[in-house]
């Protein structure tokens, strides 16, 4: 990220888009990495939002032909902005979503045009040493690119020591990929990207006291990150019932909720989309951004390939499954718990080969208060009411300090488990007022104790719930 002035935005670009002699294609100079560029230049684009007396300067990838765009979150945060395209185009972006603790944000720009897709890899397979290309724009000059190694497939830039962290080899503290080449301050939200030509990370940070040092989030952890900042279902409060597998090299249907639409129509496990409303599909990403796309219809339209066949399918967009909601009269204000001690715990237990140690009823989430003297390796289940005023999509948050889950009306919406230090987890749900019945399963292996909820509207900053908002019977 970079702050610059107003009137340096597009003078600071327009000399890299100078008029130069086209090379021969058979010349020695156009090498595969010159290729590379040529082919992807065109879906990287300088980020500048808008810091009121400044610009904010940051990259992003294009991540779908109809202009929705990748980006870290400190690159645009709730701000207004503008992207620009390496052919010196500038269009006005909206922010269609983001998850804060994550660092990831998709961004929305419109014109009448396709926009050059760069496309989604994996970085489950990435090796120490093979080469990669950053993409973005460094210091607010528009779009450079700068070549080097894969320096690790992953490293924990904020973790203590190695030998520390040696203890922690099932953590599930974010790990980053770390590579040498040149990357500063504007590279932030860009594409790393391998010799394919297929994104394995997004640029992030990097560390000011060593040289060549950066870091990238693999890019498999933001294709599980993407399910749940673009969640059609609950943004859009319809359902569907179509599980997908994020990691898939195709939109490969893993499940299909009972009686849901898509069941009905018979989509079954194991079927790959191919296209939504006619538009090709190409791998997950594509599946969601075409629900996204498609919000206002009654009904959605989409091939699958199943046994070797194209089969086309229609079905109804019902309404978001609305929960059984509770009645406030005769219930009382905490949360119920149950506390468990075990030994040695690194991840969430099986609760139901537990002996209850105690339970009773807590005004607020604070382990501590709970465990008493014992600080560490035990568990506790915390069961009631939350009550929530707002209606529509919006993210429940938990500060989490080891591992913990947390179900809303029976429905999981996010998982943190293993140890690791005091760190976030949201997860979307499609809200509405009253008292909805929550579940929220904690451990604590070797860690300070920390639980905290907070609600995040879509968009907008989050706010901790307090204790006036559980309720029990």
């Amino acid at each position: 990220m970079k702050q610059i002035g107003f009137a340096l935005m597009l003078g600071l670009y327009l000399g890299a888009s100078a008029w130069c002699a086209e090379v021969p294609a058979e010349s020695p100079r156009v090498t595969s990495t010159v290729r590379l560029i040529r082919n992807l230049k065109d879906g990287v684009v300088a980020v500048f939002s808008d810091g009121k007396d400044f610009f904010i300067a940051g990259s992003g990838s294009v991540i779908h032909e109809s202009g929705f765009i990748l980006t870290n979150n400190h690159v645009v945060e709730d701000r207004p902005g503008h992207v620009l395209f390496a052919d010196g185009t500038v269009l006005t972006y909206e922010l269609f979503g983001r998850i804060t603790e994550k660092d990831i944000a998709v961004i929305k720009v419109k014109a009448d045009h396709p926009f050059t897709r760069i496309p989604p890899g994996h970085s489950n397979d990435l090796m120490a040493g093979e080469p990669i290309l950053v993409m973005g724009n460094p210091g607010a000059r528009g779009l450079v690119f700068s070549s080097g190694i894969l320096s690790s497939t992953g490293i924990f830039p904020k973790g203590p020591n190695a030998l520390a962290m040696a203890r922690f080899q099932e953590s599930t503290r974010d790990r980053f990929l770390q590579f040498d080449a040149t990357s500063n301050q504007g590279n932030s939200g860009g594409p790393l990207v391998n010799a394919e030509g297929r994104q394995i990370g997004m640029v992030t940070l990097k560390d000011p006291h060593e040289n060549n040092t950066n870091y990238a989030i693999p890019m498999d952890r933001i294709r599980a990150w993407l399910l749940d900042l673009l969640a059609p279902e609950e943004r859009y409060g319809i359902w569907l019932g179509i599980k997908i597998d994020m990691q898939a090299e195709h939109a490969a249907v893993t499940a299909v909720e009972k009686d849901s639409p898509a069941a009905q129509a018979g989509v079954k496990a194991g079927d790959v989309i191919t296209a939504v409303e006619h538009e090709p599909v190409r791998d997950p990403i594509d599946w969601l951004l075409g629900v996204c796309r498609t919000k206002g219809t009654k009904s959605l339209a989409f091939t699958v390939q199943r046994d070797g066949k194209s089969i086309d399918i229609g079905t109804e967009r019902d309404p978001y499954p609305a929960p059984k909601l509770e009645a406030a009269e005769g219930k009382k204000s905490g949360l119920q718990y149950t506390l468990y001690y075990a030994e040695h715990l690194q991840t969430l237990p099986d609760f139901s080969k537990l002996t209850p140690e105690t339970s009773g009823v807590a005004s607020n989430l604070d382990p501590t208060l709970l465990a008493g003297l014992r600080k560490e390796h035990y568990a506790i289940v915390y069961e009631g009411y939350l009550k929530l005023d707002g209606e529509g999509f919006q993210r429940l948050v938990l500060s989490i300090d080891d591992g913990a889950r947390l179900f809303l009306d029976g429905r999981l919406v996010l998982e943190d488990d293993g140890p690791h230090a005091p760190q976030e987890a949201s997860g979307p749900i499609c809200v509405h007022p009253g008292l909805h019945h929550l579940r929220i399963e904690y451990y604590n292996g070797v860690g300070a104790g920390e639980l905290k909820l907070f609600l995040r509207p879509n968009g907008g900053w989050q706010r901790e719930i307090t204790p006036a908002e559980f309720f029990h019977d």
